[in-house]
């Protein structure tokens, strides 16, 4: 048991970095693609609540395009994340740990449809 929570722990840290580190890099591409004449280290200082202060009008349309790709990357990582964990676990196999509650129910039941 404390595998596993040591695993979601680790997992949750590690893979916030990697969407940090996705997010950023995507913002980066995407800004020189839809928004080349902004400057992007200005652009991810300021952040996302405060990036109309720091962009004029006139590049905010390429801006928000390029945010929108960013945060869609980190979803895909996100969702690749998922998936993997899934195919993972379907291999393990699911074992009780309340044995002794499943005997007595199947005790009961037996005891039940020998009754009738």
């Amino acid at each position: 048991m404390s595998l596993v929570i040591f695993a979601q722990t680790l997992g949750g840290a590690l893979f916030l970095t990697f969407a940090e580190t996705v997010f950023t890099n995507g913002l980066i591409q995407a800004l020189s693609i839809y928004a080349p004449e902004t400057n992007s280290q200005a652009i991810i200082d300021a952040g996302a609540t405060a990036v109309r202060d720091v962009v004029p009008s006139s590049s905010l349309a390429g801006v928000l395009l390029a945010y929108d790709q960013a945060v869609s990357h980190a979803f895909y990582l996100a969702a690749g994340a998922a998936v993997a964990m899934v195919a993972f676990c379907w291999g393990m196999g699911w074992k009780g740990v309340k044995k002794g509650d499943i005997v007595a129910e199947d005790e009961v039941e037996r005891g039940a449809k020998d009754a009738h």
